[in-house]
């Protein structure tokens, strides 16, 4: 887990709060025995916490209450305490929309979308609400045919990751932990020939800031957008949630930048 700016947002706004990084192995005993006000076994002034993966999906069933995006995806990644119950939200994905929608109009724009993880399903939801066409492409062609038909209804679509280089997207965003920091570094699901005409090339891996997928993005020409834009977005709205003020974004993302980058400095 990487605590990216929380801290300094609320000692900008002079916002007396803890934001404490827990590793959870047994989610239901976390959920009950320290983080619901009916059970927890610890008097202390939770607000709320953060979800990342393996998380998100397994906590659904323990929640008292979802939004409507987290509903609809079946991912939560933000907890709010509120009147004793525990309301799940999902933030990745007006973070993940966000920096897109910096650059470019999305109505109608083609999406391939690389992946059928949570992270792609977030993405999926958020295009295709906003009226792109939205096709996912991923070595799981099960996978992701199950996410496409959870989608339908909002015109998602599906196909073998094989077919990605005759896409005709002109965004192409990479949901995958490839390229990561660790085992996949310096790798990337995307092949060279499947960024000739792409416009904006985004990968939602943030460490390191520029991935091979990107690199070789940027190298074609395209317009590029690392994740770390989109781990600041969904942060300022967790930051939201939790206290009612709004982030300081640019303080949030310069954090999150000058953390990414000391990690990378010490590999």
């Amino acid at each position: 887990m990487l605590v990216i700016g929380e801290p300094a947002a609320a000692a900008a706004l002079g916002l007396d709060l803890v934001y404490l990084p827990i590793e959870v192995q047994d989610l239901a005993a976390f959920v009950g025995r320290l983080a619901h006000p009916r059970s927890r076994e610890i008097d202390w002034p939770l607000s709320g916490f953060g979800v990342t993966i393996p998380h998100k999906e397994a906590i659904v069933p323990l929640l008292d209450r979802l939004d409507k995006v987290a509903r609809a995806v079946g991912a939560v990644n933000t907890v709010v305490i509120r009147d004793g119950e525990l309301h799940g939200f999902n933030t990745d994905v007006a973070g993940a929309i966000e920096p897109l929608e910096k650059v470019t109009t999305l109505s109608g724009a083609v999406c391939a979308v690389v992946g059928s993880g949570g992270a792609a399903r977030a993405v999926a939801y958020g295009l295709a609400q906003r009226g792109a066409r939205v096709t996912i492409y991923s070595r799981n062609r099960e996978k992701a045919m199950r996410l496409a038909a959870d989608f339908v209804d909002v015109g998602v679509q599906s196909a073998e990751l094989s077919a990605l280089a005759s896409s005709g997207a002109s965004i192409m965003i990479n949901t995958t932990p490839v390229g990561m920091t660790g085992a996949g570094a310096g790798q990337s699901v995307v092949p060279r020939e499947a960024l000739s005409g792409v416009k904006i090339a985004y990968d939602l891996v943030y460490n390191p800031l520029e991935t091979r997928f990107l690199a070789e993005a940027r190298e074609a020409g395209c317009k590029t957008i690392s994740g770390i834009e989109m781990l600041a977005a969904q942060a300022a709205h967790q930051f939201l949630l939790w206290t009612g003020q709004t982030a300081p974004r640019e303080l949030m993302l310069e954090q999150a930048i000058k953390r990414v980058a000391s990690l990378e400095s010490r590999i």
